[in-house]
């Protein structure tokens, strides 16, 4: 058994929430649609009214548009979603979010404790573990849902929960 502690700030919420949108296929698919859309929409609009008014004008116009929104989009989307986790997370997060927490990794599961609840989880609902530069992220039947923030352990003490963590997951999935 090992065992963590460390408390969370508000940045630590919105790193798990940027990582959980990060890896969201329904955010990368409503991405794509609207990126495309909108420059597939300012291309068809352009044509259109070339076609309708034989105006070189409205083509180069919308032509413009089409490119802008191509070029642009992908940098207001990421601006409106780092905006958006920002404020869900502050609206969201409540005082036990900020608790200090221990999590253990033990050979029956992993287990999370802080003031006032406890969860236990076996390690066959424990999926995966992404560690970044800043933070390592637990999936627990398929959603990141555990954030542990590397710079509030000791370097060793962080490698060795997710060394053990990783050889616990191992051992329950094949088991």
């Amino acid at each position: 058994m090992i065992e963590v502690q460390y408390e969370l700030d508000e940045a630590d919420l919105i790193a798990l929430a940027r990582f959980q949108v990060n890896r969201s296929p329904v955010a990368r698919r409503r991405f794509r649609v609207r990126w495309f859309g909108y420059t597939l929409g300012f291309s068809l609009l352009g044509l259109g009214a070339y076609l309708a008014f034989s105006n070189a004008i409205l083509l180069l116009s919308f032509g413009s548009l089409a490119v802008l929104s191509f070029v642009i989009y992908p940098l207001y989307y990421r601006w409106m979603m780092e905006k958006s986790i920002q404020r869900v997370v502050h609206r969201q997060a409540t005082p036990s979010s900020f608790a200090e927490r221990t999590l253990r990794a033990t050979p029956e599961g992993l287990e999370q404790i802080q003031v006032g609840s406890e969860s236990k989880v076996s390690w066959k609902l424990v999926d995966d573990v992404q560690v970044i530069p800043t933070h390592a992220f637990i999936s627990v039947d398929g959603a990141f849902s555990v954030v542990i923030p590397r710079m509030r352990l000791e370097e060793a003490q962080f490698d060795a929960f997710l060394n053990t963590a990783c050889q616990y997951i191992e051992n329950g999935s094949a088991g």
